[in-house]
């Protein structure tokens, strides 16, 4: 597998509640990520994150990484979207996109 497969990019919108960031941020380094861009909101009880998160360095399988990730689903009731993160083709998700637009 080669390092761009390694390139992982995490979107999360929901409600607020203690312990969000603290929560994604944890299993990103119980899976030896390194996070490499961060965006995140907090307005009016809505949360939002956006993260790119290189794993060339981790002992897990690309296959386990989305798993765990994607559990933070269930975990944390916040929509998570997922997708291999490649400069060339920017934007190819692994679900079908969602998007909300804030003015």
């Amino acid at each position: 597998m080669g390092e761009k497969d390694r390139i992982i990019s995490l979107s999360a919108i929901g409600l607020d509640s203690p312990g969000l960031v603290s929560k994604i941020m944890t299993d990103i380094y119980q899976m030896q990520g390194n996070i490499i861009d961060v965006e995140e909101n907090c307005r009016r009880g809505m949360f939002s994150i956006f993260l790119v998160i290189d794993f060339t360095e981790s002992e897990y399988s690309t296959n386990e990484i989305i798993d765990n990730l994607k559990a933070i689903e269930e975990e944390t009731d916040l929509k998570v979207m997922l997708g291999k993160l490649v400069e060339e083709e920017i934007g190819d998700l692994l679900e079908k996109e969602n998007h909300i637009v804030t003015i």
